[in-house]
């Protein structure tokens, strides 16, 4: 699972695989992906002008796992396939201190 913290984004482009996994390189030209999350209180997802990335931003609550799911049409128009990747959203550092009260309790 990839992770990215509460205050981060992160890029994501597609590259062809075989059957076995392999890299096969770039898309041809002319392939289309429509990219989507299932959760869009944890993360939101906005696709490059030419479709074949997106840009992935942390925007709500820590989370153990949101999925961005991508589908790929080819140029002809067929089934391209489709992919997913589940990211989790993680604590940053700390930006400030906060001081917590304990239970009050009586003196002795």
């Amino acid at each position: 699972m990839f992770q990215i913290t509460d205050s981060q984004q992160v890029g994501l482009s597609l590259q062809g695989a075989d059957k076995k996994g392999n890299p096969t390189g770039p898309l041809p030209a002319g392939t289309t992906a429509t990219w989507s999350v299932d959760n869009p209180n944890v993360l939101a997802v906005t696709p490059s002008t030419d479709t074949l990335s997106c840009n992935v931003v942390a925007v709500g609550p820590l989370s153990p796992g949101a999925t961005v799911s991508v589908s790929v049409k080819n140029p002809d128009g067929s089934d391209g396939g489709t992919g997913s990747l589940q990211i989790a959203v993680v604590t940053g550092s700390p930006t400030s201190i906060a001081i917590v009260p304990g239970t009050p309790t009586e003196q002795p």
